[in-house]
């Protein structure tokens, strides 16, 4: 699916965000490549665990211990209920789910870690069942956990992920991806000056300005948590020359149907005048802008919208945030917050309202003292839960 750059000016990407306040340490096994030991407060290990908790709740409370022949009473990821008994029975597995299969039976799909357990749902059709696994009360759909990405950085774009391209709804999945710079021991030069980007077509767009990662050698960096719609990609913009194998970035990714109704709405590039930022969604009783907890950190006190603004912002350039019916004028608007350029790249945050009501939308009004700005690289970001 082809995204038209223009058209997200004054348009919405929307994504998913997954609540849990844990700390884990990424394992990395692939040969070749440093390991490197805790990374700060990243949480796809505990993310994993849970997954396999909720696996294995699938299996207990079913068994008729009494009544099953001996040996089918043991719960382990091995084992499944098969169809019409309330007995546990030695499971499939494998990387590649089997040609035929009868409603009822249940296959552990091994290519994603944790495995997956699919259900056949009509003759000869396998699909994920709704996850039971729950972040804050709220489910997170199918979740399927990727393999590891690592990859040396150089000066320039490097670009890391792409979303996989689906058109939303039911079987399309987001993606989640928490990205970590490490340098191995012994690494020599420059320490390493960047910034991360979101990249839609060919074109990047920065959510931070240029900030200084580790020193050669030095502690791992987490560089944060970032939600992908299908098609969009994330990079890091390296910004100054660094030797060979100094510095590697390290990804792990969670994707989850996009059905899930926690969500990171971004307006990228506004352009002057009003642009439509968020319209709570036909259907929903209201919206409830999220604090800054993610999967990797803990909460904020208060619901935070990040803005960034390019290079080429003008001082004295403002952005108006109005809360108004949808469709209205903004003359019945209420006016949320100002934010104002000091000229040049910036990375602001601004407390934003914890409730919109069903029918309002939120825009952003982009001026300046030539009234003729028009951004091309600025971001806007909060996440939601649609409820």
């Amino acid at each position: 699916m082809g995204l038209d750059v223009k058209a997200m000016t004054k348009t919405l990407f929307i994504t998913p965000l997954v609540l849990v306040a844990v700390t884990a340490v990424f394992t990395f096994g692939q040969s070749g490549l440093p390991a490197p030991p805790v990374f700060g407060n990243v949480a796809f290990g505990s993310l994993r665990a849970s997954v396999n908790t909720a696996i294995q709740n699938l299996y207990t409370g079913k068994a008729d211990v009494g009544a099953c022949p001996s040996g089918q009473a043991m719960v382990s990821a091995s084992t499944v209920f098969s169809a019409g008994t309330n007995c546990q029975q030695p499971i499939p597995h494998g990387t590649t789910l089997p040609g035929t299969c009868s409603v009822g039976d249940s296959f552990l799909y091994t290519r994603f870690i944790p495995a997956q357990l699919q259900s056949c749902i009509a003759t000869n059709t396998w699909a994920p069942p709704l996850s039971s696994v729950t972040f804050n009360g709220i489910p997170l759909f199918n979740p399927h956990f990727n393999p590891q990405i690592s990859q040396a950085l150089v000066q320039g774009e490097n670009d890391l992920y792409i979303a996989p391209s689906c058109s939303i709804g039911l079987g399309c999945n987001r993606h989640m991806i928490g990205v970590v710079v490490y340098s191995p021991a012994g690494a020599t030069g420059l320490t390493i000056s960047a910034q991360v980007q979101l990249k839609i077509g060919s074109s990047y767009f920065p959510m931070t300005i240029v900030g200084n990662g580790p020193a050669p050698g030095g502690s791992p960096s987490n560089f944060g948590e970032f939600i992908l719609d299908p098609g969009v990609g994330f990079s890091i913009n390296v910004a100054n020359g660094i030797s060979a194998n100094a510095y590697f970035a390290y990804v792990e990714a969670v994707d989850f149907d996009s059905t899930t109704p926690f969500r990171t709405v971004a307006l990228t590039a506004p352009q002057h005048g009003s642009n439509l930022f968020y319209t709570v969604p036909a259907g929903h009783a209201a919206t409830l802008p999220l604090t800054a907890q993610s999967v990797f950190s803990g909460p904020a006190n208060l619901p935070i919208l990040s803005i960034y603004w390019g290079a080429e912002a003008p001082t004295g350039a403002t952005q108006s945030f109005y809360l108004a019916p949808t469709g209205s004028s903004l003359a019945n608007a209420t006016l949320i917050g100002v934010i104002t350029a000091a000229g040049g790249a910036q990375s602001i945050t601004m407390i934003f309202p914890g409730y919109l009501p069903a029918g309002y939308s939120v825009y952003d009004v982009l001026d300046d003292p030539s009234h003729a700005y028009n951004s091309t690289t600025g971001t806007i970001r909060i996440s939601v839960y649609d409820f």
